[in-house]
């Protein structure tokens, strides 16, 4: 698999139903996030766990469109990479250092 998850675009313009970037994320997550954020999805994506995961979108003046499917597959590409790189970091159970253990203690939290 190539570290470049979104080289190509699954966007169809012709067919897609495209929104502005800000209506996408306001409308799935419930908040907007800063217009720098967006662009940087789009052009040098999110590094999970050495995994590159760009954002599809089009660009048409001026602005970034994207569809709501689009960003699901952005979502859930972050989430597949993360527990991947959770699942090969994790195959064994850590220790805690005795300090650590030893506050945990004292606070009743063990």
């Amino acid at each position: 698999m190539s570290k470049d998850k979104a080289a190509t675009s699954l966007i169809d313009i012709r067919k897609d139903d495209l929104f502005a970037t800000q209506q996408v994320i306001k409308e799935s997550l419930g908040h907007k996030v800063a217009p720098s954020t967006a662009s940087r999805w789009y052009l040098k994506g999110v590094n999970v766990a050495g995994q590159i995961i760009k954002l599809e979108g089009v660009r048409c003046g001026g602005k970034w469109l994207t569809t709501h499917e689009a960003f699901a597959r952005f979502i859930q590409a972050q989430t597949e990479a993360a527990n991947a790189a959770h699942a090969l970091t994790n195959d064994e159970p850590t220790e805690r250092p005795e300090s650590t253990e030893r506050r945990l203690q004292e606070a009743g939290l063990l």
